[in-house]
């Protein structure tokens, strides 16, 4: 993706309700938001990691793994009606302006899903650009049975 310029966004918010903390719960050394901003890291295509936030621990965790922004979400953008895409657009608005750059591309990582592999990431970034895609969802099988 030469020449374009790319925004992760990482939106963790800290009040979740079933299971308290859940983005600084640890999967072997390395909390949830810790292994999500690793992979991060290692994809170069990616210009600027920004993290949103309405915890301090959870900005604290985008310190020690070095995100380029750290962004304290409002409380209209945390609460539990708040839809991600608002939160992912104030990354947006507040990354261009800080940076006085214009971003072509908006990544967002889910803090949830750690296991996710680089070279997925990186082939769905290429697969955009080649096929010229506006939006990319990447979805999986639900291995629980349907009950439709």
């Amino acid at each position: 993706m030469k020449n374009k310029q790319i925004l992760c966004t990482i939106c963790a918010r800290g009040g979740s309700k079933g299971l308290p903390n859940k983005n600084l719960l640890k999967i072997g050394d390395k909390s949830l938001i810790g292994h999500t901003l690793s992979q991060a890291k290692a994809i170069d295509a990616i210009d600027c990691i920004i993290v949103s936030s309405d915890s301090n621990e959870i900005l604290k965790e985008g310190e020690i793994y070095a995100a380029d922004i750290l962004l304290q979400r409002s409380a209209k953008l945390a609460s539990d009606d708040a839809g991600k895409i608002d939160a992912i657009i104030d990354c947006l608005n507040h990354a261009e302006s800080n940076l006085n750059k214009h971003f072509d591309y908006v990544i967002d990582l889910d803090v949830t899903s750690p296991l996710r592999n680089l070279i997925d990431i990186e082939n769905c970034l290429e697969f955009t650009k080649d096929q010229g895609f506006k939006n990319l969802i990447t979805v999986t099988n639900s291995k629980k049975k349907s009950i439709l």
